[in-house]
């Protein structure tokens, strides 16, 4: 979980340098609309890095809580009290 929220500081992390990138790159330079390629290839990093980090946390929380909790959940119901149970017939 804590790779997760690393990625995810991440991503949000570069949302400002988003802002720092819009705001402050020089408005000549020898490719048409240099300030937009930038901002969105780093716009499309911050966000791949935010869903890598929610991805990364929900995967953590199903294998470590949800999973458990449904087999144990299972397990339970099989041995309800009242649920009719399988017994070997004589031969």
């Amino acid at each position: 979980m804590a790779a997760g929220r690393l990625l995810g500081g991440c991503g949000f992390a570069l949302l400002l340098w988003l802002y720092v990138l819009a705001t402050g790159l020089p408005d000549t330079a020898t490719a048409a609309h240099w300030p937009v390629a930038w901002v969105g290839l780093d716009a499309l990093e911050a966000a791949g890095l935010i869903a890598v980090g929610v991805l990364a946390a929900a995967a953590a929380m199903a294998l470590g809580a949800e999973l458990p909790l449904a087999a144990l959940c299972v397990w339970l119901a099989l041995r309800a009290p009242g649920r009719p149970r399988r017994h070997s017939s004589p031969s």
